[in-house]
């Protein structure tokens, strides 16, 4: 162990003695033996390390042992904290680490708490005063079973204060527990493909070009990388470049940076807890997650940390995401038109006939012995152009027999014009996932009941059982959001392919140790059809859901895709079944009878390091056959759908795949494009613009093959050599 890393597990084990010392902890999670436990582990033998996201870019990072070592026992040791009675919510703890890191302090405002049950917004033009605002409720709005809308903030608040010291009550801290709590997550966050019924390219209509892979036809997803046929639009934390393509050249044409924080963002109360002047004068505080891009018109997506400090000694904040829509009619100079936010960190969003919605999940903080501050800050606060203030009390749905402190916001931009109409919309409980059809919203959110969990850890993330998924189903027209419907079916969630709807039904697949199910709903969310229990003991890896019939695949040694006829929705069925060694994590049509599988290659007795692509024949549901596949070794290729990327004028794919080396330059990634000939899989060529580049995301515009890193540059090359024409750097 080097000197760095013996002073990282020295920093570590003084920041988890200030944070534990008020409290008794079991010896074994105490700092000292922590810490030890951490030397040890920076002995042990290398770990794999093939599925590590790529992370910011630092001028030094302890040695990979020692990192994922650090990870496990500083999560062990929050997690610990948390249920002794800290009460962080685990999503803001790296935030506020980032914020804490970054030096933010400043004078301590004010405590005083001047909401009024008149503070409130609800369904408002973008343009309004939000201090005249009036809440129009619609007549038509249906009772929701087991939901009910608040009637003021008093109640809001005491559900959640209930809820609080009912957790507060039986989290008593034991390994049972603790574990519990801790792997209470799974794989989340929902990627997809942008429509383009507003796309006009600004380059010749008769040339191909890329669009970003999406699950339901004529429905926008946002993305880190945009295309119109002419210009590229580049998203990273700290901005969205546009890159002009034509004249075979490539032509930095304008940074769109958001714009600074400024007080009036903020309610009167957050203001007096704020630490205030540094705060607001810092250069950037936004961090861009993704992008929409449609017509003359770019919408961002971002997020930031909202600092609050409640007296001399603690300190809180909050997730807020947003929204600024940009007119790129100019695409030299880009002006912004509509500035909007919500509490809670970013699951996803979805442009349909021109409407965006975003879904936020948000947790509500406990400050310990602050009964007053914890209530005032647990009701959401959104943001119109630039003014603040809570969500009304009627914008709020209570579950019956709440147990919550979080809640899924939901927001709706009927247009990306500057004078919009806004809606928003919140319920107790959260959010995990999406699913929109049309103008058919279907949030999902994994529930756990305490206890042990079966879990199994990943070097990117954890995987858990969760006991039951909550579906909530909302309409979106005419710049309204109306919760329609509420229910629960049995068993966790994996992603957004998970869920599907067809002529009124929605469908979804659950799966957890003890089962995996495929349940049938009709448009109240109640049940009508089922077939569960299939493949006990394996986890599900990919869904896809094909008019009336879906593929699952599910793992633990090999790799079954079961086939699931659901012509009568009374009546799902599996009908054809397949074990072959790995798994498919990504299934991708390519007709009526043919399916193309990305995941990892295996044997009988597990996966095996190398990347594979299957391409399964499915004209007989009865009888799925793999006819053909081919493998990268010691290679993993991105199971980020966006990344898939079609090129039909040429018959081909590309994906991202990262190639580990035993080498300092640790992983490559390349661009591999491959076509389906003859019910056979061609490998075509291989894109590698530069060495040491993390992940690779590829577009393209007729003949021209552009491989992206956000960060780094752009690099145009030939689609049919793989020779590099020309280039740009970010940086010069």
């Amino acid at each position: 162990m080097n000197k760095r890393d013996k002073a990282f597990l020295k920093r570590i084990s003084e920041e988890l003695k200030k944070d534990t010392e008020k409290f008794e902890l079991p010896e074994t999670l105490k700092p000292e033996s922590i810490a030890q436990l951490l030397k040890e582990n920076s002995k042990a033998p290398e770990i794999n390390e093939k599925e590590v996201k790529k992370g910011i870019y630092v001028a030094w990072a302890p040695s990979k042992r020692v990192i994922a070592a650090a990870a496990a026992f500083v999560i062990i040791a929050a997690a610990a904290v948390f249920y002794i009675g800290l009460d962080r919510p685990p999503s803001e703890i790296q935030e506020t680490a980032a914020e804490t890191e970054a030096g933010l302090s400043g004078d301590i405002g004010s405590s005083s708490f001047d909401f009024k049950e008149s503070d409130k917004i609800g369904n408002v033009p973008a343009d309004t005063n939000l201090s005249s605002v009036s809440v129009t409720q619609e007549n038509n709005e249906k009772e929701v079973k087991g939901v009910k809308k608040a009637n003021s903030y008093s109640e809001i608040e005491e559900s959640i204060w209930k809820a609080r010291k009912k957790a507060q009550n039986s989290s008593k801290f034991s390994l049972k527990n603790f574990f519990g709590g801790l792997f209470g997550f799974d794989k989340v966050g929902d990627i997809k493909r942008e429509d383009n019924w507003l796309d006009t390219p600004s380059g010749s209509e008769s040339v191909g070009y890329g669009r970003t892979n999406e699950q339901v036809e004529g429905v926008a997803e946002a993305d880190i990388i945009k295309n119109d046929g002419r210009y590229l639009y580049i998203a990273t934390q700290y901005g969205v470049r546009i890159v002009d393509t034509a004249n075979n050249t490539l032509k930095h044409t304008s940074f769109i940076r958001l714009g600074q924080i400024t007080k009036e963002a903020f309610t009167s109360f957050e203001k007096s807890t704020t630490v205030a002047d540094e705060y607001f004068t810092r250069p950037q505080n936004h961090r861009i997650l993704e992008i929409f891009v449609q017509g003359n018109r770019l919408a961002a997506i971002f997020d930031y940390y909202r600092p609050m400090r409640v007296n001399d000694t603690i300190r809180q904040g909050k997730s807020v995401t947003g929204v600024t829509v940009f007119d790129i009619s100019d695409r030299s100079s880009p002006k912004e038109l509509l500035h909007y936010t919500q509490d809670g960190y970013y699951v996803s969003s979805r442009i349909y006939n021109g409407s965006l919605s975003l879904v936020t999940s948000y947790d509500v903080y406990y400050i310990e012995g602050e009964e007053e501050v914890t209530k005032k800050i647990s009701i959401p606060v959104i943001e119109i152009q630039g003014k603040a203030d809570r969500l009304a009390p009627e914008s709020i749905y209570i579950p019956e027999k709440s147990d919550y402190q979080s809640y899924l916001v939901v927001g709706l931009i009927k247009s990306l014009e500057k004078n919009s109409k806004i809606d928003t919309k919140a319920v107790l409980g959260g959010a995990d996932s999406i699913y929109q059809r049309n103008e058919n919203l279907y949030t999902a959110r994994s529930i756990y009941d305490g206890g042990v969990r079966t879990f199994e850890f990943r070097s990117d993330m954890v995987f858990t059982d969760a006991d039951e998924t909550e579906i909530l189903y909302f309409t979106l027209k005419d710049g309204n959001i109306r919760l329609n419907s509420r229910n629960t079916v049995s068993g966790g969630l994996l992603n957004q392919f998970a869920m599907d709807e067809k002529d009124g039904y929605f469908r979804i697949a659950t799966g957890d140790s003890r089962g995996n199910n495929l349940f049938v709903l009709d448009k109240n969310l109640n049940e009508v059809g089922k077939v569960t229990g299939f493949a006990k003991g394996e986890r599900i890896k990919s869904v896809r859901f094909m008019g009336d019939t879906a593929y699952v695949v599910t793992f633990v040694l090999t790799d079954p895709l079961f086939v699931f006829d659901l012509h009568d929705p009374r009546n799902p069925k599996i009908v054809g079944e397949l074990k072959i060694p790995g798994f498919s994590e990504y299934l991708h049509p390519v007709g009526d009878n043919l399916l193309i599988g990305i995941g990892l290659d295996g044997t009988d007795t597990g996966i095996n390091g190398d990347a594979k692509i299957s391409l399964f024949d499915v004209s007989d549901p009865t009888k799925p056959i793999e006819i053909d596949h081919i493998t990268y070794p010691s290679a993993r290729i991105s199971s980020n759908h966006k990344a898939f990327l079609t090129i039909p004028e040429k018959n081909l794919y590309v994906v991202t795949v990262m190639q580990y080396r035993q080498t300092s330059a640790g992983q490559l990634s390349v661009l591999r494009s491959f076509s389906v000939e003859n019910r056979r899989i061609v490998p075509k060529l291989t894109y590698s613009p530069a060495p040491g580049i993390d992940e690779l995301r590829g577009t393209y515009i007729g003949s021209t093959l552009y491989a992206i890193d956000p960060m780094w540059g752009i690099w145009a090359m030939d689609i049919d050599s793989a020779e590099v024409l020309y280039s740009i750097d970010f940086f010069k």
